[in-house]
């Protein structure tokens, strides 16, 4: 009854209070995902992120007790978390081996799983499951209210780590080429050499100049000097470490 819920909103406080303050966003997805799992009582969990170019959902996180699925991608309607990514409704199956759309690929152990999706103002940004690995433990409707709860304050504290990750990357980030800006490249420029001196190594600066570049521009127009630069970045990106 109420009381119940009573408890649960406490636990559910418990479980985020300290989770908000991180911003790194694989560590908050896989906190998360041990959160929910420690919440609910589960024997293991995932967490799926929806990637937008493939229009499938991409394990980010696997506990799984009898294997490690991470970074599997699962179609809409593959599994429960790829048919709750399809319908947008939170999902509870028992005797996950009888049920017709279960993974081949999944664990034979694996008896009762939920599943909810990650939203935030309307948008999926991924969906969170959970397994029960013993015969006699099953899902309530009362987890899925749980789980729901928990899945509505994680989606916004995942949401607001990957801005805060955006900003980040902006912050250091040419936005045409893609490569280091000029500030931040002075300062890992500076360390580098700081690191060279410490430890007598020796260090090397390369520096590229594009020929006839200013011909290009003035017979094809900026925009075609932009697709060079972005051609050269890229080349380099690929023909050189981080």
């Amino acid at each position: 009854g109420s009381e119940r819920h009573a408890n649960e909103l406490v636990a559910l406080n418990a479980t985020l209070r300290d989770v908000s303050g991180e911003l790194d966003v694989p560590r908050l997805l896989r906190i998360l995902t041990e959160r929910a799992i420690t919440l609910l009582g589960a024997g293991g969990g995932s967490l799926g992120l929806y990637d937008e170019t493939r229009a499938e959902l991409v394990l980010a996180v696997n506990i799984d007790p009898a294997q490690d699925l991470t970074g599997t991608y699962l179609k809409p309607g593959e599994g429960v978390m790829g048919h709750v990514m399809d319908t947008l409704e939170p999902l509870i199956v028992q005797e996950y081996q009888n049920w017709p759309g279960r993974l081949p690929g999944a664990s034979s152990n694996l008896h009762s799983v939920i599943a909810v999706p990650l939203m935030v103002g309307g948008r999926m940004l991924g969906v969170i499951g959970l397994g029960h690995y013993e015969a006699e433990r099953h899902f309530a409707p009362a987890d899925l209210r749980l789980l729901n709860l928990f899945a509505g304050q994680a989606a916004i504290t995942i949401e607001n780590a990957r801005l805060y990750a955006g900003v980040q990357q902006l912050a250091v980030t040419d936005g045409l080429t893609a490569l280091t800006n000029f500030r931040h490249f002075m300062e890992l420029a500076r360390r580098e050499f700081e690191r060279a001196r410490r430890y007598h190594r020796p260090l090397t600066l390369i520096m590229l100049d594009l020929d006839r570049f200013k011909q290009v521009n003035d017979t094809w127009g900026h925009q075609a000097g932009n697709q060079v630069l972005r051609g050269l970045a890229d080349r380099m990106k690929l023909s050189l470490r981080d």
